[in-house]
């Protein structure tokens, strides 16, 4: 992997701002083991969700309840849903892999008896996606795929002069490039929808920005970078970041430098675009799009 974009460490990262909603809003057969429970007659929000929640203690990857609405026929989560709903058909998830790593045969074990506690409960069939062993070598290797592709792109700029950039100038200059200030003292991009594209941190410790002494504040160093997998058009991101790198340089004085502090050539930054390609070639081919919800859940941030 090209020293320029490394692999993420739990740290590394923590500024970004998931715009995923509390409740995961879909079951997604790729990263969740699902039990079906389909019926003809209906069940009241209030009645399948108090028996969820008196077994999801008993879980530890991240596990959700859907229902197929009574009247619209439209799935929905049912701790979103209003409490008069019912539902005709009912779907228990659990998230097989997540940042602790793969679910483990004690849990899915866990997770099956629930399905059937459901089915008796509510006399109806349980319907598993997978059986034990084949949801752990799936999940084993989702895991490792997830390892692998859970990178950090990040582009540094240095300042020419040796009292480096004033906080004012930074302030003024991201806010005119579209980032703004926000969560663990830096800055970020967002979308038009809403969705992080990338953020920009102090390059030395602590990384954060002093925003109450701004007029004070200095820096000799600025890093720019995106949690590739979490990024929706993670490619097209990547050259508007390097172009908003540049961009900055030139207004504050600045230029672009590798992890060594060595000049970043074109050569440089196209090796860094061809991996993230790569890299969201290899999601999509998974079924796991850069950006997507199902991305979201799985590379934490």
């Amino acid at each position: 992997m090209d020293p320029e974009i490394d692999s993420r460490v739990s740290e590394a990262d923590g500024t970004h701002v998931s715009i995923l909603q509390d409740f995961p809003t879909v079951a997604d057969k790729v990263i969740d083991f699902v039990i079906s429970l389909p019926g003809k007659k209906s069940v009241s929000r209030n009645h399948a969700l108090g028996l969820f929640k008196q077994n999801e203690y008993m879980l530890e990857k991240p596990r959700a309840i859907y229902g197929l609405r009574h009247i619209t026929g439209v799935w929905t989560n049912l701790e979103a849903d209003p409490e008069a709903t019912d539902y005709n058909d009912l779907k228990l998830t659990l998230q097989i892999v997540d940042d602790n790593g793969a679910v483990g045969e004690s849990e899915l074990n866990t997770f099956v008896q629930m399905g059937l506690t459901f089915g008796d409960r509510f006399r109806r069939r349980t319907l598993f996606s997978l059986d034990v062993d084949e949801a752990i070598e799936i999940a084993r290797d989702l895991n490792e795929f997830c390892k692998q592709h859970d990178v950090i792109a990040s582009i540094n700029l240095v300042a020419n002069s040796p009292v480096g950039f004033p906080g004012n100038t930074i302030a003024a200059v991201a806010n005119d490039l579209g980032m703004r200030f926000g969560e663990m003292g830096i800055f970020h991009r967002y979308d038009g929808n809403g969705r992080l594209e990338y953020s920009m941190a102090n390059l030395f410790q602590p990384g954060e920005f002093d925003r109450d002494n701004m007029e004070k504040f200095r820096t000799k160093g600025l890093t720019l970078f995106m949690q590739v997998p979490r990024v929706f058009d993670c490619v097209n991101v990547f050259g508007n970041m390097i172009a908003v790198a540049v961009q900055m340089a030139d207004r504050m004085g600045g230029r672009l430098v590798d992890h060594e502090m060595k000049p970043l050539t074109e050569s440089g930054i196209n090796t860094i675009r061809a991996q993230i390609e790569l890299i969201a070639s290899d999601m999509r081919l998974r079924g796991i799009p850069p950006g997507s919800e199902a991305a979201l859940r799985l590379f934490q941030v």
